[in-house]
């Protein structure tokens, strides 16, 4: 296995995990009504505290910001590693810095203190991992030249 490549790649879900993760932890409100999402995020800050969980929303307080800010540094460090052990190119590079120039607005622009705001971006940060995902597809197929994507959509359907 290629553990240069899988250790990077694995720590910067973990630190990815840990920025939608607080901002999901200091919110409690219903989504919006849409046609996707019909449920209520059930964890705050408050609730934490009640029942004695220390939550990294707890934990971080008012460096919230500074600290996510860190941890997706360090995503984005990661997944530049891991990128560079693949030998990868354009478009790969080209999902790991959309990716991160959205979680760069993200983290501008919520306020960890509005449970709304929260509420928005946790549910939006779902766009980082398909812009990640997307930077994946296009090196595959700049590398294969699209070879046996055929195959594979008529495999998945």
């Amino acid at each position: 296995m290629a553990w240069d490549v899988v250790l990077p790649l694995y720590a910067s879900g973990i630190f990815w995990t840990l920025v939608y993760d607080t901002i999901y932890a200091h919110q409690v409100s219903p989504l919006p009504n849409s046609s996707v999402f019909h449920c209520y995020l059930l964890q705050d800050k408050t609730d934490d505290i009640q029942v004695g969980i220390k939550s990294t929303a707890l934990r971080f307080g008012t460096a919230t910001k500074p600290i996510l800010t860190l941890f997706t540094a360090a995503q984005l460090s990661l997944l530049t590693y891991t990128g560079v052990a693949l030998g990868a190119g354009i478009p790969y590079y080209a999902g790991v810095v959309t990716a991160g120039a959205l979680q760069g607005k993200m983290l501008w622009a919520v306020d960890i203190d509005d449970k709304g705001s929260c509420g928005k971006w946790f549910v939006r940060n779902v766009w980082t991992g398909g812009l990640i995902f997307l930077g994946c597809l296009g090196e595959w197929i700049w590398e294969t030249g699209a070879g046996g994507l055929s195959d594979w959509l008529w495999i998945t359907g």
